[in-house]
Parts: structure tokens; C-alpha cells; sequence
């Protein structure tokens, strides 16, 4: 079939659909399309950052249908789904993977559940992961602090602090802003008490690049920054969590948070909260090249 002719199908049948339209206006009753339900249930180490929902006969996924990400460990329904037509599933996750079912056909008023669990997921994005790209910041600053200070001790990974930083670099992929208080108005000592953190001084750095290898984009746009550069060298700080999450659109968020000692009290203590990082493609600016 010509291109001209699809061109021509398509435009007889919106007639046929308007004229229609027109006819039911006079008390037609309404028509009900039958729909299934797909529960996406995300068992991955990773946010369900996009879902696809489209035709098997369609040659593209089209938008995504999710009105929140999926954080791992929950679930989210994919309502509407026309019963009786075969229908392909995409999901993609902050750490570049995604996972695809094809062909699935609902009856009317069918929920079905697709589970997916990291072995479930195949590359499709950047070629490290977010735990890798976690460990090489974490060890690229570390290597800044001794080099800078070479008596100075490296920091300690935590793993609560680490996805303390992490759930607030996703919060910003997620919602398109950047700053240490989230939309909810939560600073980073508010995120750090409600995981039941406590210290006796603390900080966070924060910074986005949309570079594909970011880390050393990041690194050096703190270790160019006089607050960012303080935290990362403070004697004072012995313990750090990384967190790292990627958008849509491969624009990486990073966040860092340091604490020093340890006491009841999450309020009580020294605190240390400096602006924001300069995006990492200033970094060149700064250097003046």
C-alpha cells in the first residue's frame, strides 16, 4: 500500500468518526472500551525512571505512561489497556537498564502482574552502573583528600548515608530541580534524621553533569569550589555517602553527604549547609580553557 493511500484511509475514516460523533449527540448511549490493568511490580535495585506502553503493531513506545517513578520495591498500576489487542512493555531505570515483554494480550477487566528483578534487566543505557558510577566518586574524592592532605584519613562508605544520597539525587532526576531542600521543603539534615543518622557536624555537596563519563566532571567542579572543596578535606568528617541518579534524558545528579562522630540527638551539633555546586560544564570555564 502507497504512502498516499495510508494518507487517504486515514483521513475517510475521521469523516466516518465525526459524522458519527454528530449522530450520537442526539442520545446515543455512551460506548464503553474494555480495559485490563498490568501491575508493574519493581523488584530491581533501581527507580523505574520510564514505562512504555504501546501496540504491537506500532513502531514506536511513544510517551511514558507513569505519573511517578517507581522506586525499588513498589508497584504501580498501568490501567486503560485496550482488552483483545496485543500490547508491548518497556520499563527503564535510573541506571540506564531496562527490561521489555512483547505481545501481551488483556481480557476485559484482566489485571496481570509482571515482576522484575535485576537479573530481569539488560544494558540499554550508560555502560556503568549507578553503583559503579557511586564507587568511582567515592574513590575519586577519597584520592583528592589524601593527595591534598596525604596524613589526612580516607573516608568510610556508609551504606544508610549512601542511599540517603542517592533517594535525594533521584528526588531531583525525578522532579526536574536542584537544590539541598527538596520540594518538600526537607533539608539534607532533615533526610539525615528521618533515616535515624546522627553526628556532631555534617554537609552535603551536590552537582549535575550531563556528560556520559561525569565523574571526574564533578569531581573537579568540587575540588574547584571553595565551600565543596572544605567538606570534601574537612578533618572533621569521617564517614560519606554517594548517591547518584540519571534523568531521561542522560543528565547525572550527584549527591555527597559527610558526617563526623556520632551522638543521640540528630539536632545537636555543628552543621554545615553551603549552596549548590556549579554545573559540571562550567568546569572548563572556571579553568579558563
Amino acid at each position: 500500500m502507497s504512502h498516499s493511500t495510508i494518507r487517504r484511509l486515514k483521513t475517510g475514516t475521521t469523516v466516518v468518526s465525526i459524522a458519527l460523533l454528530a449522530l450520537c449527540l442526539y442520545g446515543c448511549p455512551p460506548v464503553t472500551i474494555a480495559t485490563g490493568t498490568l501491575q508493574f511490580i519493581n523488584n530491581t535495585s533501581y527507580s523505574c525512571t520510564a514505562f512504555y506502553a504501546s501496540p504491537s503493531t506500532n513502531t514506536n513506545w511513544g510517551s511514558s505512561v507513569l505519573s511517578s517513578w517507581v522506586a525499588s520495591g513498589s508497584t504501580q498500576n498501568i490501567t486503560n489497556i485496550p482488552a483483545s489487542t496485543l500490547y508491548d512493555f518497556r520499563a527503564v531505570f535510573s541506571n540506564g537498564s531496562e527490561a521489555q515483554v512483547m505481545s501481551q494480550t488483556f481480557a476485559a477487566g484482566e489485571t496481570r502482574s509482571w515482576t522484575l528483578t535485576d537479573g530481569n534487566l539488560t544494558a540499554g543505557g550508560p555502560t556503568q552502573t549507578i553503583l559503579d558510577l557511586e564507587q568511582a566518586a567515592f574513590d575519586a574524592i577519597n584520592l583528592e583528600r589524601v593527595n591534598a592532605v596525604p596524613t589526612r584519613t580516607a573516608l568510610i562508605m556508609r551504606n544508610d548515608m549512601r542511599l540517603v544520597a542517592r533517594a535525594h539525587s533521584e528526588d531531583m532526576a525525578a522532579n526536574d530541580f536542584f537544590a539541598h531542600v527538596n520540594l518538600a521543603g526537607q533539608d539534607p539534615f532533615d533526610r539525615m534524621a528521618a533515616a535515624g543518622i546522627t553526628y556532631t557536624s555534617a554537609a552535603e555537596n551536590i552537582a549535575w553533569s550531563t556528560y556520559p563519563s561525569p565523574v571526574p566532571y564533578v569531581v573537579d567542579d568540587w575540588m574547584l569550589s571553595t565551600g565543596h572543596r572544605t567538606n570534601i578535606l574537612n578533618a572533621n568528617y569521617t564517614h560519606t555517602g554517594m548517591g547518584v541518579a540519571v534523568n531521561g534524558t542522560g543528565k547525572y545528579y550527584f549527591t555527597q553527604v559527610f558526617l563526623g562522630g556520632s551522638k543521640s540527638g540528630a539536632e545537636a551539633g555543628e552543621l554545615k549547609f553551603l549552596t549548590f555546586s556549579l554545573p559540571a560544564e562550567s568546569v572548563s570555564a572556571l579553568r579558563g580553557n
